[in-house]
């Protein structure tokens, strides 16, 4: 988990985006600061109610495409490994830039592939699994810096964290080892354990943070790989 961007906001108003259970949530609640988990997942957020990782009267079940918020009424919105999971990324990041204050702050972690290649060969290997799949759309750094430049954000510090994530499956094992045997590329970020089902493909965590153009907005992206 990348480093604490809400330690200077006492009293505002979060919003947690893809809240799920709330364990991101109790990550965000400190120092007196209103979190309010959305989702919409409605058995996971009761989850949260009754494991009290989400406050109470302070869930939200909505789709994060259409935040039912009103512009420029947030002091951060946060989104944390939630993001491969939207299809429609550009509407997803439009509208949680939306609802932030002027001088609010946007926060993302999430998973971040190292090199194109080893994005579109996690694609492929959850393209095989049984639906619902775990991941849409994971970003490599350029890919997402793109995506924030074209709204408007200016990217400051970038910071480097480890992370790795599990695939399991005997045909995906198979397909991996065929597929490593052809590209080098890959290889380096695999890590295929013998005897076993699962491996686990390396990725690295990225944490960036900005400010949004002529209107000073700031936003802080942390992305986990």
């Amino acid at each position: 988990m990348c480093g604490d961007l809400n330690t200077g906001l006492p009293n505002k108003i979060i919003l947690d985006v893809g809240a799920g259970n709330g364990s991101s949530s109790v990550l965000l609640n400190r120092g007196g600061t209103l979190v309010i988990s959305l989702d919409r997942n409605l058995k996971m957020l009761k989850k949260g109610l009754k494991d009290k990782k989400i406050s109470r009267g302070h869930a939200v079940l909505a789709d994060a495409r259409y935040l039912p918020f009103k512009d420029d009424s947030l002091d951060l919105v946060s989104s944390r490994y939630f993001m491969h999971c939207v299809t429609a990324h550009v509407r997803y990041l439009q509208e949680m830039k939306r609802i932030m204050k002027p001088e609010g702050e946007i926060e993302i972690v999430d998973l971040c592939a190292p090199v194109p290649e080893v994005r579109e060969f996690v694609e492929i290997c959850h393209s095989k699994e049984p639906p619902p799949s775990f991941c849409c759309r994971i970003f490599t750094k350029d890919e997402l810096l793109y995506q924030l430049t074209r709204l408007g954000i200016q990217v400051g510090k970038i910071e480097w964290f480890a992370a790795k994530k599990k695939v399991s499956g005997r045909k995906l094992k198979s397909y991996v080892q065929q597929k490593m045997m052809r590209n080098p590329a890959i290889k380096e970020h695999i890590d295929i354990r013998k005897g076993k089902r699962n491996f686990y493909v390396h990725l690295p965590v990225i944490a960036i943070t900005g400010e949004r153009g002529l209107e000073k907005r700031k936003c802080g992206v942390c992305v986990a790989r």
